[in-house]
Protein backbone atom coordinates (compact mmCIF):
# COMPACT_ATOMS: atom_id res chain seq x y z
CA UNK A 1 0.00 0.00 0.00
CA UNK A 2 1.58 3.53 -0.70
CA UNK A 3 1.21 6.31 1.47
CA UNK A 4 2.00 9.73 0.76
CA UNK A 5 3.69 11.33 3.47
CA UNK A 6 4.23 15.69 4.55
CA UNK A 7 7.05 16.97 2.58
CA UNK A 8 8.01 19.71 4.62
CA UNK A 9 7.97 17.38 7.71
CA UNK A 10 10.04 15.39 5.38
CA UNK A 11 12.47 18.28 4.41
CA UNK A 12 12.79 19.94 8.10
CA UNK A 13 12.36 17.59 10.30
CA UNK A 14 14.61 18.97 13.01
CA UNK A 15 13.49 22.32 12.77
CA UNK A 16 9.97 21.00 13.71
CA UNK A 17 8.01 23.15 11.44
CA UNK A 18 5.73 20.29 10.84
CA UNK A 19 4.48 16.94 12.44
CA UNK A 20 4.96 13.77 10.81
CA UNK A 21 1.67 12.91 9.11
CA UNK A 22 0.61 10.69 5.96
CA UNK A 23 -2.29 9.51 3.57
CA UNK A 24 -3.07 6.44 1.94
CA UNK A 25 -2.36 7.21 -1.80
CA UNK A 26 -5.79 6.18 -2.81
CA UNK A 27 -7.81 8.27 -0.59
CA UNK A 28 -6.02 10.65 -1.89
CA UNK A 29 -6.41 9.66 -5.60
CA UNK A 30 -10.16 9.22 -5.14
CA UNK A 31 -10.80 12.26 -3.33
CA UNK A 32 -9.02 14.12 -6.29
CA UNK A 33 -10.87 12.66 -9.00
CA UNK A 34 -14.06 13.38 -7.29
CA UNK A 35 -13.51 16.55 -6.93
CA UNK A 36 -12.56 17.07 -10.30
CA UNK A 37 -15.37 14.79 -11.53
CA UNK A 38 -17.61 17.68 -9.90
CA UNK A 39 -16.15 20.81 -10.83
CA UNK A 40 -15.94 19.40 -14.34
CA UNK A 41 -19.55 18.13 -14.69
CA UNK A 42 -20.26 22.09 -13.75
CA UNK A 43 -18.68 22.99 -17.37
CA UNK A 44 -19.81 19.92 -18.96
CA UNK A 45 -23.48 20.20 -20.58
CA UNK A 46 -24.37 16.94 -21.70
CA UNK A 47 -27.04 18.75 -23.92
CA UNK A 48 -24.54 20.76 -25.59
CA UNK A 49 -22.23 17.97 -26.43
CA UNK A 50 -24.86 15.95 -27.79
CA UNK A 51 -24.59 17.07 -31.31
CA UNK A 52 -20.84 17.14 -31.53
CA UNK A 53 -20.75 13.46 -30.86
CA UNK A 54 -23.66 12.69 -33.02
CA UNK A 55 -21.85 14.29 -35.73
CA UNK A 56 -18.59 12.13 -34.98
CA UNK A 57 -21.00 8.75 -34.60
CA UNK A 58 -22.18 9.76 -38.75
CA UNK A 59 -18.98 10.34 -39.76
CA UNK A 60 -17.66 7.62 -38.69
CA UNK A 61 -20.33 5.85 -40.05
CA UNK A 62 -19.85 7.09 -43.34
CA UNK A 63 -16.22 6.98 -43.84
CA UNK A 64 -15.79 3.07 -42.12
CA UNK A 65 -17.35 0.88 -43.53
CA UNK A 66 -18.49 -1.83 -41.20
CA UNK A 67 -17.35 -4.90 -43.35
CA UNK A 68 -14.26 -3.13 -44.11
CA UNK A 69 -13.24 -2.34 -40.77
CA UNK A 70 -14.03 -6.10 -39.68
CA UNK A 71 -11.55 -7.64 -42.84
CA UNK A 72 -8.79 -5.04 -41.54
CA UNK A 73 -9.20 -6.29 -37.78
CA UNK A 74 -9.29 -10.18 -39.20
CA UNK A 75 -6.37 -9.40 -41.22
CA UNK A 76 -4.31 -7.95 -38.12
CA UNK A 77 -5.46 -10.97 -35.91
CA UNK A 78 -4.39 -13.40 -38.99
CA UNK A 79 -1.02 -11.29 -38.81
CA UNK A 80 -0.37 -11.40 -35.45
CA UNK A 81 -1.28 -15.44 -35.32
CA UNK A 82 1.14 -16.22 -37.57
CA UNK A 83 4.00 -14.06 -35.99
CA UNK A 84 3.11 -16.20 -32.70
CA UNK A 85 3.59 -19.06 -34.63
CA UNK A 86 6.79 -18.13 -36.27
CA UNK A 87 8.08 -17.25 -32.85
CA UNK A 88 7.28 -20.62 -31.13
CA UNK A 89 8.80 -22.60 -34.27
CA UNK A 90 12.10 -20.12 -33.70
CA UNK A 91 12.07 -20.96 -29.55
CA UNK A 92 11.82 -24.72 -30.81
CA UNK A 93 14.56 -24.67 -32.89
CA UNK A 94 16.56 -22.71 -30.00
CA UNK A 95 16.92 -19.44 -32.41
CA UNK A 96 14.43 -16.87 -29.74
CA UNK A 97 15.63 -17.14 -25.85
CA UNK A 98 13.41 -18.11 -23.39
CA UNK A 99 13.04 -14.54 -21.88
CA UNK A 100 12.58 -12.56 -25.59
CA UNK A 101 10.06 -15.43 -26.45
CA UNK A 102 7.82 -14.54 -23.03
CA UNK A 103 7.76 -10.80 -23.34
CA UNK A 104 7.00 -10.51 -27.27
CA UNK A 105 4.42 -13.21 -27.07
CA UNK A 106 2.77 -11.12 -23.86
CA UNK A 107 2.77 -8.37 -25.90
CA UNK A 108 1.57 -10.08 -29.05
CA UNK A 109 -1.33 -11.80 -27.52
CA UNK A 110 -2.15 -8.90 -25.48
CA UNK A 111 -2.88 -7.34 -28.56
CA UNK A 112 -4.56 -9.80 -30.46
CA UNK A 113 -7.00 -10.33 -27.42
CA UNK A 114 -7.71 -6.41 -27.59
CA UNK A 115 -8.40 -6.63 -31.41
CA UNK A 116 -10.92 -9.83 -30.91
CA UNK A 117 -12.75 -7.86 -28.62
CA UNK A 118 -13.40 -5.36 -30.78
CA UNK A 119 -14.38 -7.41 -33.68
CA UNK A 120 -16.66 -8.61 -31.53
CA UNK A 121 -17.86 -5.61 -30.96
CA UNK A 122 -18.15 -4.75 -34.52
CA UNK A 123 -19.85 -7.81 -35.02
CA UNK A 124 -22.82 -7.50 -32.53
CA UNK A 125 -23.18 -3.91 -33.99
CA UNK A 126 -23.70 -5.32 -37.38
CA UNK A 127 -26.23 -8.03 -36.42
CA UNK A 128 -27.97 -5.17 -34.10
CA UNK A 129 -27.14 -1.82 -35.21
CA UNK A 130 -27.35 1.21 -32.24
CA UNK A 131 -29.12 4.04 -33.86
CA UNK A 132 -26.92 7.06 -33.97
CA UNK A 133 -28.58 9.09 -31.42
CA UNK A 134 -28.16 6.56 -28.65
CA UNK A 135 -24.75 5.93 -29.51
CA UNK A 136 -23.96 9.28 -29.30
CA UNK A 137 -25.82 9.76 -25.85
CA UNK A 138 -23.21 6.79 -24.83
CA UNK A 139 -20.16 8.49 -25.80
CA UNK A 140 -21.53 11.71 -24.08
CA UNK A 141 -22.75 9.67 -20.96
CA UNK A 142 -18.98 7.92 -20.94
CA UNK A 143 -16.61 11.05 -21.37
CA UNK A 144 -18.68 12.86 -18.45
CA UNK A 145 -18.06 9.86 -16.46
CA UNK A 146 -14.06 9.60 -16.98
CA UNK A 147 -13.59 13.40 -17.31
CA UNK A 148 -11.70 13.29 -14.15
CA UNK A 149 -9.63 10.11 -14.29
CA UNK A 150 -7.76 10.81 -17.33
CA UNK A 151 -4.11 11.73 -16.04
CA UNK A 152 -3.19 13.94 -18.89
CA UNK A 153 -6.45 16.01 -17.10
CA UNK A 154 -5.41 15.78 -13.92
CA UNK A 155 -2.13 17.20 -14.79
CA UNK A 156 -3.03 19.93 -16.67
CA UNK A 157 -6.06 21.55 -14.66
CA UNK A 158 -3.63 20.99 -10.98
CA UNK A 159 -1.11 22.55 -9.91
CA UNK A 160 -0.56 20.59 -6.81
CA UNK A 161 -2.97 18.83 -4.22
CA UNK A 162 -1.79 20.04 -0.40
CA UNK A 163 -2.40 17.98 2.85
CA UNK A 164 -3.15 19.83 6.16
CA UNK A 165 -2.81 18.02 9.66
CA UNK A 166 -6.32 16.75 9.77
CA UNK A 167 -5.68 14.90 6.73
CA UNK A 168 -7.83 17.56 4.83
CA UNK A 169 -6.67 17.75 0.96
CA UNK A 170 -6.50 21.20 -0.39
CA UNK A 171 -6.54 21.18 -4.46
CA UNK A 172 -4.88 24.12 -6.39
CA UNK A 173 -6.27 24.25 -9.88
CA UNK A 174 -4.01 26.21 -12.27
CA UNK A 175 -6.71 28.44 -13.49
CA UNK A 176 -8.54 31.08 -10.99
CA UNK A 177 -12.25 30.41 -12.34
CA UNK A 178 -11.87 26.90 -11.08
CA UNK A 179 -10.46 27.52 -8.11
CA UNK A 180 -13.48 30.35 -6.66
CA UNK A 181 -15.53 27.44 -7.86
CA UNK A 182 -14.15 25.11 -5.49
CA UNK A 183 -13.61 27.94 -2.79
CA UNK A 184 -17.16 28.58 -3.10
CA UNK A 185 -18.32 24.95 -2.51
CA UNK A 186 -15.75 23.95 -0.08
CA UNK A 187 -13.91 26.49 1.63
CA UNK A 188 -11.59 24.11 4.03
CA UNK A 189 -10.72 22.06 1.97
CA UNK A 190 -11.97 18.40 1.37
CA UNK A 191 -12.10 15.65 4.09
CA UNK A 192 -11.01 12.54 3.35
CA UNK A 193 -13.67 9.81 3.41
CA UNK A 194 -13.33 7.58 6.39
CA UNK A 195 -11.36 4.32 5.86
CA UNK A 196 -10.27 1.71 8.40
Amino acid sequence: MLYFVCRTYQRFTKAGVCTCHSIKEKTVTDAVVAKVREVCQAYLNPDELLPVAQEAVEKAGKRGDLEAELQALQSRIDSLTANLDRMYTDRLSGLLPEADFQRIFGRIELEREQLEEKRQGLELRKKSPVRSEDRARELVRRFIETAGESRELLVSLIERVELTENKEIIIKFRFAQLDERLESQTPQGIAPPETA
